[in-house]
């Protein structure tokens, strides 16, 4: 009897520990009792941008086919009566055969809080929410929904796995209450939350959803469980910034243990650290109850991220008049003297003018005729007047990062773009499958809809088209300044190779364009350049004396890149065995065709393969 209630004991606590790391959003049984449909979130906390690994599963009893059609609206949530809130709206069309189980697994964008009360400490209970409205045939609407409060404004977006988060959740949130205590003057909210859950086998592998996150927390158990795809998701991941802490009983690990990386593995002990690529890997020890030792001293290593945030960098990384990106679209003047000329040339030609020259006594019925044609007239010169100054469509500017990742044969695309919206023919845009898009706050003007003087509600909409994703709703206003991010990760087999020749480099690549301006640092720090690297042509390089050239090229080439991705050039610019470049036809993600874009000369930047 003793051995069955311990092993219903443990039951239970495996089946709380899946439910508490994942969130059901809904649950339900058809009309009929053969179709069930089941939504979760693998997370149990909604990030402050990015997107949201959301679990389908669908299971047909019936004899026929059935499609169910999933509307996703992720809602900057606001109690306030002025409220100001942002939706982003996704639908997905999935179907299961007759007598079959299904399983989806789908990205579902969120929307990104770029408020400046997002984390505010009013009564307003601000926070986003991600809701779901299910639609099948001959069967009512079903709603689900789940909710989430932001982090502290001085606290980054983490993730803590599911078994590690038992003996150590807690005292972790009690330890990040003490340090907001000690940190801020304004002490902190009552929505405190450490890090939301996961299950190791259960994580993601789309890149898009660990936009979001700057920190994960691990047990290298759990670790060795997570599938391969995901692991290596992750890693590149850490390599772009993010923060991974690995727990174990062990009193030192290695990366090897960890990732197949091309420097020398690093061996950590407790609390130590080491860098890879941007990014950073923890190792912190746990006591012979699985809690983590010095909790304190972890959530002071986890406070540093707080300022680099997908969501703060998108509402304040681009908002300063001195971008020269947003400067080349020129100053937007309205003009307002020439249609103040028109409206009052039409209300002298329309009073005086018609009473008494073309409708004059005895020929009063031509009011009839003059008074719409004056109309008419005077309408199409103020529509001519604004196709004049606001043009068709619009104008826009645009400039990417473009990192190589040769060892994953990926191109890693990092584009800022604004533009100046006219009379739309078509406000709509369409984005590859993969690719990650955000607004983002402008410098303020009177022409900005999104900035820190305008926090405008957008009403954002994706849909399945023949090519990825169509962008509609509020993605292109009218007459309108909009700034937007995009990242994408491309195949690509474009390479730099390094050969040496009697102690001096020579670079060869295999890039289709022309790479002007080369210059490389070598594992030594002394950086060597070429005026340009031509298709499968064997340049030699020669030494930068002082690395006064490199010093120029980085001077003279990050104007245009908005104050975020100028830090992360800075940051790259620093490390060994990396290659910068430029290039005038960089890879630029597509979004808006009909936008007449004035595409800036790009920085190419990537690690080297070394032949011999």
């Amino acid at each position: 009897m003793r051995s069955l209630i311990n092993f219903l004991s443990v039951i239970l606590a495996l089946s709380w520990l899946t439910a508490s790391a994942q969130e059901r959003i809904i649950d339900y049984s058809e009309s009929n009792g053969l179709c069930t449909v089941t939504v979760t979130n693998k997370f149990d906390i909604l990030p402050a941008s990015g997107h949201a690994p959301i679990v389908v599963e669908l299971s047909n009893g019936s004899n026929r086919e059935r499609s169910w059609n999933f509307a996703f609206r992720s809602i900057h949530r606001t109690d306030s009566f002025d409220s100001k809130d942002s939706i982003v709206e996704s639908s997905y069309n999935l179907s299961c055969p007759a007598g079959a189980k299904q399983r989806y697994e789908l990205s579902v964008p969120l929307v990104s809080l770029l408020s400046s009360s997002i984390r505010s400490y009013s009564s307003y209970s601000n926070g986003t929410a991600l809701k779901l409205d299910v639609y099948a045939s001959g069967e009512r609407k079903q709603q689900g929904s789940m909710s989430s409060m932001p982090q502290e404004n001085n606290w980054p977006s983490a993730l803590i796995s599911n078994q590690l988060s038992v003996n150590n959740l807690s005292k972790l949130e009690s330890e990040l209450v003490t340090y907001l205590t000690k940190s801020s003057s304004r002490g902190h909210s009552s929505y405190d939350k450490f890090a939301g859950t996961f299950i190791a086998e259960e994580l993601p592998s789309d890149w898009r959803i660990y936009s979001g996150f700057n920190a994960m927390l691990i047990s290298l158990d759990e670790w060795r469980k997570t599938p391969a795809t995901s692991q290596k998701t992750i890693q590149r991941w850490v390599e772009q910034g993010g923060q991974l802490t690995i727990c174990d009983s062990a009193s030192s690990l290695t990366t090897s243990q960890l990732f197949n990386v091309t420097t020398e593995p690093a061996e950590l002990k407790h609390k130590g650290s080491t860098a890879l690529g941007m990014g950073t890997i923890q190792f912190y020890q746990l006591n012979s109850t699985s809690s983590i030792k010095n909790k304190a001293d972890l959530v002071m290593s986890m406070s540093d991220l707080a300022d680099n945030t997908q969501s703060t960098q998108l509402a304040n990384g681009r908002t300063s008049h001195d971008w020269s990106l947003y400067r080349s679209l020129g100053v937007k003047s309205s003009f307002v003297e020439f249609f103040v000329i028109i409206l009052v040339l039409f209300a002298l030609i329309v009073g005086p003018v018609n009473f008494f020259c073309f409708a004059k006594k005895g020929k009063r019925h031509r009011l009839f005729i003059t008074t719409p044609a004056i109309s008419i007239i005077a309408s199409l010169l103020m529509i001519a007047l604004i196709l004049i100054i606001d043009g068709i469509n619009g104008k826009g500017a645009r400039v990417a990062l473009v990192e190589v990742d040769p060892a994953n044969h990926q191109f890693i695309i990092q584009q800022d773009q604004c533009l100046r919206a006219g009379v739309l023919v078509e406000a709509r845009g369409e984005i590859a499958d993969d690719v990650f898009i955000s607004p983002i706050k402008m410098p303020v003007s009177d022409w900005t809809r999104v900035s820190s003087m305008n926090e405008s509600s957008l009403r954002l909409k994706y849909a399945d088209s023949e090519n990825g994703k169509q962008l509609s709703g509020d993605w292109l206003l009218s007459r309108s300044d909009l700034g937007f991010y995009l990242e994408q990760q491309m195949p690509t087999r474009a390479k730099v190779e390094l050969s040496h020749n009697n102690g001096q480099p020579a670079a060869t690549s295999s890039f289709d364009k022309v790479l002007n301006e080369f210059c490389y640092r070598d594992a030594e720090g002394q950086v060597w350049w070429a005026k340009s690297l031509t298709p499968g042509k064997l340049t030699q390089l020669s030494k930068d004396e002082h690395n006064q050239k490199f010093e120029t090229f980085l001077a003279n080439n990050q104007k245009a890149y908005s104050e975020t991705l100028r830090d992360r050039i800075q940051l790259l610019s620093s490390q060994n065995e990396r290659f910068f470049a430029l290039s005038d036809q960089p890879p630029f993600i597509s979004s808006f065709e009909q936008i007449s874009w004035n595409d800036k000369t790009s920085i190419i930047t990537g690690k080297a393969k070394l032949t011999n």
